[in-house]
């Protein structure tokens, strides 16, 4: 019993830190007079049916059209996601297009991107992204406000109507990572951000020794995040404002989502971070611990009264923090998933960590 406590205090430390942490972000409520050059930067690979949204909500931003660029990188797609971004650039003349030759992947794409980027401020997104009407203009501001050499923004997944659906419990446990990601740069440790809503200096960029880590295929947002922590421990912010806000897709199905939680997963043990591995190892250690648990209280070892107050007890130490990102992100509904989305939560998490040392995983169509 020793044991189990000592690995709930470790993890309620953590939960406790980062929701305090939470507190500590700022927020932007004063517009500001001065207008960056944004350079927004986009790597696409057959996205057809998502790139109709994304540029709808691109075309209504609020910042004005001459003092940002969209740069749409092809990374070698085999769908018509080039001819449609063919036809939005002739809309306006601060879209551009280019392409990967002979080369392949994301951060090859972004790499290229940034290279063509006219602008000292990069901001990254996805092809698979829906974005609010002050997007922009509240990372400005931002900006200024802060002065910050990376602004982490939140990212949210879009929601089924349906209470009780597969994507309305993605949907949740993000916004546990959303309330992790902003914790941590609360508190000067950032741990984790999202490359569907990451802005940085490009002169920081250019100072970096392999930025993104390239022998890695996936992870460009978090290994360019510990780059620069490196060099500026305290100059990572996490935007706290809803209007920063940007909307993608859950996984459709169990195999896709298998696939992205292998690919997050694999790429943990190369993040040469402190902070990350203790509250990797420490979620893990608890969830392998509970997993461990209930196969002994289905075997009839462990009392299942004990388990179920365990349980419970995992559930109030994620509660606040839960609560508060349900809040900001304008979907307290999700939290009624929070009782159900613990009872198989320690399963998964297990798993997907044994798994992700061994397995291979498919993304974007390429099996690594």
């Amino acid at each position: 019993m020793i044991i189990i406590y000592i690995i709930f205090m470790l993890y309620f430390c953590i939960i406790f830190a980062y929701t305090i942490g939470w507190f500590f972000n700022e927020t932007v409520f004063t517009k500001s007079i001065k207008q960056n050059f944004l350079s927004v930067i986009i790597a696409y690979r057959n996205e057809k049916e998502n790139l109709p949204v994304l540029f709808k909500s691109l075309e209504n931003q609020s910042y004005k059209k001459e003092n940002f660029e969209i740069i749409l990188v092809n990374d070698n797609s085999t769908d018509n996601s080039k001819l449609i971004c063919l036809e939005f650039s002739e809309k306006s003349d601060n879209i551009f297009l280019c392409d990967l030759e002979g080369l392949t992947g994301k951060k090859n794409a972004i790499k290229k991107g940034i290279l063509h980027a006219k602008g000292n401020l990069i901001i990254l997104t996805d092809a698979d992204c829906e974005h609010k009407f002050e997007w922009l203009e509240t990372i400005n501001n931002f900006y200024n406000q802060s002065k910050a050499k990376m602004i982490i923004a939140p990212v949210i997944y879009k929601t089924n109507p349906k209470l009780f659906s597969f994507e309305n419990f993605q949907a949740l446990e993000f916004l546990s990572l959303i309330g992790t990601t902003a914790g941590s740069a609360g508190i000067n440790k950032p741990i984790m951000c999202n490359g569907a809503n990451l802005t940085f200096e490009k002169n920081i960029y250019n100072s970096l020794s392999d930025p993104l880590n390239d022998k890695i295929t996936s992870g460009d947002d978090t290994f360019l995040m510990l780059n620069i922590l490196k060099k500026h421990p305290k100059s990572i912010k996490f935007l706290k404002n809803p209007k920063a806000i940007v909307k993608t897709y859950a996984q459709p199905n169990l195999k896709s989502f298998y696939n992205q939680r292998i690919r997050w997963s694999s790429k943990t043990k190369y993040y040469k971070n402190f902070n990350i591995y203790f509250t990797g190892i420490s979620v893990l250690l608890l969830n392998i611990m509970l997993f461990i648990l209930f196969i002994l209280t289905i075997s009839g070892v462990f009392s299942v009264l004990k388990f179920i107050l365990l349980i419970l007890f995992k559930l109030i130490i994620d509660f606040p923090l839960l609560f508060i990102t349900s809040k900001f992100a304008d979907n307290r509904k999700l939290l009624l998933l929070s009782p159900f989305l613990q009872l198989f939560y320690f399963m998964y998490i297990t798993l997907i960590g044994i798994f992700s040392f061994f397995s291979k995983y498919n993304w974007k169509n390429r099996t690594v």
